[in-house]
């Protein structure tokens, strides 16, 4: 399906709630690994929700997040706190320190998480 040629994407409603998805770590398979969600998107943005995430990044409105940012975003303080307990390390400080401690301590296990 072609878009309109005047049809500007940055103005549209259904393109910016799908952005807004990613503030909180969304992941491009949450949009495509279910048909009854994917058809419901396309429906809205008159495109695919991949060809719309993909404007965004070569847009620069969306990139990968880093690891710590990540944890931080998805992880609540006491989550961090436990996974701190569990490798025995200082459970004592803001979220952003524990974030830094679970990485330098076990940094595959939290690219997992």
């Amino acid at each position: 399906m072609q878009l309109p040629f005047l049809f500007n994407w940055k103005k549209s409603k259904a393109h910016f709630e799908l952005l807004s998805k990613f503030i909180k770590c969304e992941s491009l398979e949450h949009f495509t690994d279910n048909n009854q969600r994917l058809s419901g998107w396309s429906e809205v943005l008159k495109e695919s929700p991949k060809k719309s995430i993909q404007r965004f990044i070569n847009e620069k409105l969306l990139q990968e997040a880093n690891l710590h940012d990540s944890l931080e975003s998805l992880l609540r303080g006491n989550e961090l706190k436990a996974l701190c307990s569990e490798r025995g390390l200082k459970v004592s400080g803001k979220k952003s320190e524990l974030v830094e401690r679970l990485i330098a301590n076990d940094e595959l296990g939290m690219k997992k998480l």
